[in-house]
């Protein structure tokens, strides 16, 4: 089936080291959406909540984002390391979550 062959192309394009070698070389660049990577107890935000990158930091040392809920109000802006997100990957679905 063509879902089928779809999952086995996407399988051999996302090999452990395809997939580090793509993810490096998109470098991060402001309005690019990314995914938190760690928790951020202070903000309420959990690893894969979705941000805007609104500010890259020279050398890409680091990144403003601002994460927003569904109906665009801000939740936070927070500076974070490149250690800290990632770029959004083929093949994701965002997962909705009630914020206190």
């Amino acid at each position: 089936s063509a879902i089928a062959e779809l999952d086995r192309k996407n399988a051999e394009f996302y090999t452990p080291d395809k997939k580090a070698a793509q993810i490096a070389l998109k470098m991060i660049k402001e309005l690019d959406r990314v995914a938190l990577a760690d928790r951020i107890d202070e903000a309420d935000l959990e690893i894969g909540d979705i941000g805007t990158v609104v500010f890259v930091y020279k050398q890409q040392k680091g990144y403003e984002v601002e994460f927003m809920t569904l109906t665009g109000e801000t939740v936070a802006v927070i500076s974070v390391l490149p250690s800290q997100v990632r770029s959004i990957r083929d093949r994701e679905i965002a997962h909705v979550r009630v914020i206190a």
